[in-house]
């Protein structure tokens, strides 16, 4: 996703991130200093995780875009699915559809709050 800042008269930066915090999100904050100066920096956030990820379908523990073009291509194009249907029900509502995708895009790209916090439940490998 990328997160927009603005420091500080004493030059801090401070970032409040209010998507939910799953698996491994990558950020890009792009700053705008009180001189015009554009400096950019990357962060990664870690947030603990066990087991699956909502709306991490492709398994790769990162929310991210590849995931909406991985769900996508399982929707539209017969490409494999995520054995966990939870996974891709990205909005929670019971049902993989395209609601899902978007919903995963939005929160990226617009810091919109799609995904649902419901637990994630797999059928087990057996």
């Amino acid at each position: 996703g990328v997160v927009l800042g603005v420091f500080g008269p004493t030059g801090e930066l401070t970032i409040a991130l209010e998507l939910p915090c799953v698996g491994r999100r990558i950020y890009t904050a792009v700053c705008k200093k009180p001189d015009g100066t554009i400096i950019t920096a990357k962060c990664t956030i870690e947030c603990p995780t066990t087991g699956h990820v909502r709306g991490d379908v492709n398994g790769d523990k990162t929310l991210d875009i590849s995931d909406a073009i991985t769900e996508l291509g399982c929707l539209f194009l017969g490409l494999a699915c995520n054995p966990c249907p939870d996974v891709q029900d990205y909005n929670g509502d019971g049902s993989a559809d395209l609601s899902d995708p978007i919903g995963v895009l939005a929160d990226l790209f617009q810091g919109a709050q799609n995904g649902s916090d419901k637990p994630v439940v797999c059928p087990s490998a057996e």
